[in-house]
């Protein structure tokens, strides 16, 4: 971790991340570090970024299209030589305490757990020379913990004081808007026995809802990706449970959205 330690000036940063809701909150978080950063959808496209541009930090989502992290690090790897590749960040979901060794053997420099929060974030850049290592915002301090689960007003209280209180109310609106069609996409792949496009999406509606706290809701998703990668057992996944617990999800989020409105000026 020393390649930067001495880092001064504004780092060209680039993002690398598929799902939109990570995608959001990512560059808003870098935002409020002072960080302005690109942002490509696919690992192949991070290839021809770094061709074009010197980067000195690259936040790596693992499960991307095309080409996934630990083959687009590897990639780098073998094409720069230390001094002139990014510091590679991996940004994913994969919480095993094997996963942030294969990080490391893939090439990549650090390991940054989803949902990340403002304070990981500074965390590990300022142990990089990236940004500095002061106090955040207070905790948002939520009064009420009845009208949505514990866990979920927990992860909704950190980004309000990570964030503020429209943005995160967007970010919601987002979810509401943009989940419903995923249901319906999860519907069609279970039937048609489309294992790929069942995946991908389970995936990235997983991701979404557990960057809000819904944590149920993640993880019966979570189990409809594991069925999906081994290609068995479909029949076991009950779309009216999976629509029940998305409903009541987006339901406490605008529960919390309400009591948030009634908190703030």
């Amino acid at each position: 971790m020393t390649r930067y330690a001495a880092f001064t000036g504004r780092p060209n940063v680039l993002v690398a991340e598929d799902n939109p809701h990570h995608q959001v909150l990512t560059l808003r978080l870098l935002g409020q570090l002072g960080l302005i950063a690109d942002l490509v959808e696919d690992g192949v496209s991070v290839l021809g970024a770094i061709k074009r541009k010197r980067y000195q930090l690259l936040l790596l989502d693992l499960n991307m299209p095309l080409m996934n992290g630990f083959e687009v690090a590897r990639a780098i790897v073998t094409e720069y030589p230390r001094t002139r590749r990014p510091i590679m960040i991996a940004v994913t979901a994969n919480t095993e305490l094997r996963a942030r060794e294969q990080c490391l053997e893939a090439g990549m420099d650090e390991y940054l757990a989803k949902p990340i929060s403002l304070e990981d974030l500074r965390s590990i850049l300022g142990g990089f020379g990236f940004v500095t290592k002061d106090e955040g915002k207070e905790p948002f301090a939520s009064p009420r913990q009845d009208e949505a689960s514990v866990e979920m007003q927990n992860r909704l209280d950190l980004l309000v004081s990570e964030t503020d209180p429209e943005f995160v109310t967007e970010l919601i609106d987002k979810f509401a808007e943009e989940g419903r069609p995923d249901l319906t996409e999860i519907e069609r792949a279970v039937r048609a026995r489309d294992w790929e496009s069942l995946k991908m999406t389970a995936h990235a509606l997983k991701g979404a809802s557990r960057n809000l706290g819904a944590e149920k809701l993640g993880k019966y998703l979570e189990n409809i990706e594991r069925i999906a990668e081994t290609r068995r057992e479909a029949e076991t996944i009950e779309i009216a449970t999976l629509k029940n617990l998305f409903e009541k999800s987006v339901e406490d989020l605008k529960q919390y959205c309400i009591q948030l409105s009634k908190r703030t000026p």
